[in-house]
């Protein structure tokens, strides 16, 4: 996550805010939901940081 937060940083410079903001608000909530136990709220929070990620991907590129 770090390495998207610094592609895009270089693209387009605090898109995303600072690095620790960026690990609180995006990577840590998509690292969290990743688990199989996770809470059914942590994954659906997961999959709403990872879309948001790929959709900045996608009007980035």
């Amino acid at each position: 996550m770090q390495e998207f937060h610094t592609l895009i940083d270089i693209y387009k410079p605090l898109l995303l805010s600072d690095i620790d903001s960026f690990h609180w608000s995006f990577a840590l909530p998509i690292n969290r939901g990743k688990h199989r136990n996770a809470d059914p709220d942590l994954k659906r929070i997961s999959t709403q940081c990872a879309y948001v990620n790929t959709f900045l991907i996608l009007i980035l590129s």
